[in-house]
């Protein structure tokens, strides 16, 4: 009978550990929703995660650079919707990142999210945040 009970009491454990993996790991891909083969991962001060992708290479290669540094810098560009967790994304042709911007904007993930037409309204607005993460897949020839 005891037996028993530790075995129950075990496969409780184990489910609920997997279900909380599972949601850690939408939540996640929430997050960062991309759309090209070529992305990275921010973190702004809050802890808060998104997707940012480019089309300029210099940007690009800051970026990786940034990664590798672990430096935290202003990183932003235009607001544009997007389908995600935080319902926008920077469009990948205005991104930019800058050691100093003038705090009208200045911004965090969720604060854009939670107020998304005033910052679509804006040229550009900057998240202070690091690269965690670089994406990009190669192709392979045969």
């Amino acid at each position: 009978m005891e037996r028993r009970k530790v075995i129950i009491i075990a496969i409780v454990v184990i489910s609920f550990l997997i279900l909380y993996q599972r949601l850690h790991y939408l939540n996640y891909l929430s997050e960062t929703a991309h759309l090209t083969d070529k992305w990275v991962v921010i973190e702004d001060s809050k802890g808060n995660r998104i997707a940012v992708e480019t089309t300029d290479d210099y940007v690009w290669d800051e970026l990786d650079k940034l990664n590798r540094n672990k430096t935290k810098v202003f990183i932003g560009g235009e607001v544009v919707g997007f389908s995600n967790k935080w319902g926008f994304r920077f469009n990948p042709t205005t991104i930019s990142i800058v050691r100093s911007v003038p705090k009208e904007y200045q911004v965090t993930i969720d604060e854009i999210s939670s107020n998304l037409e005033y910052w679509k309204a804006l040229d550009k607005v900057y998240v202070f945040a690091k690269v965690t993460e670089v994406h990009y897949l190669v192709a392979v020839e045969s």
